[in-house]
């Protein structure tokens, strides 16, 4: 069975799907100008669909007794988005996934004891990877104005916070 460490407690992989799952809201307010549903609860997952040419992907890196890092992706297959409206778009994009994975984190720190920290969210061009012990995935829809976006939220966790018992 994997065990996760996290400096004072183990925590079962089970235990913290759980967890990071109870920590999620099922629908999130951005500013009055966006909103965030949830669309798939977390699940784990061994792999996960590669990043396609049409979805845009940031990340932010999770460092404390939980380390790795949340790839957020947005497909914007058959959008027709002119320059101005596009850089809004990824600006609320990365606004509203920079509000859940903050939001997810903090809930686990007040709920469950469980202390980490994320980085600043960047512009991710490299293809997304599952090579950490652990992979989680859930999406969300975001609307915008009168569209919705899916949105997937990948959790790869590293390998070294996980070990063999």
């Amino acid at each position: 069975m994997n065990i996760i460490e996290n400096g004072h407690n183990n925590i079962i992989p089970e235990s913290l799907i759980f967890k990071l799952q109870s920590s999620l809201k099922e629908e999130i307010n951005i500013y009055n100008y966006a909103y965030l549903i949830l669309d798939c609860p977390l699940i784990q997952i061994k792999s996960h669909h590669p990043q396609t040419q049409n979805e845009i992907s940031i990340q932010f890196r999770i460092e404390g007794e939980i380390e790795g890092s949340v790839t957020c992706l947005i497909d914007t297959f058959k959008r027709s988005i002119n320059i101005n409206s596009e850089k809004n778009k990824k600006s609320i994009f990365t606004e509203s996934m920079n509000i859940l994975v903050g939001n997810i984190f903090t809930a686990l720190e007040n709920n469950h004891h469980i202390y980490a920290i994320c980085s600043s969210p960047v512009l991710n061009k490299n293809p997304i990877h599952s090579s950490r012990d652990l992979n989680l995935s859930m999406s969300y829809k975001l609307l915008i104005e009168a569209e919705e976006y899916d949105c997937r939220i990948i959790f790869n966790l590293e390998k070294n916070k996980i070990v063999e018992v």
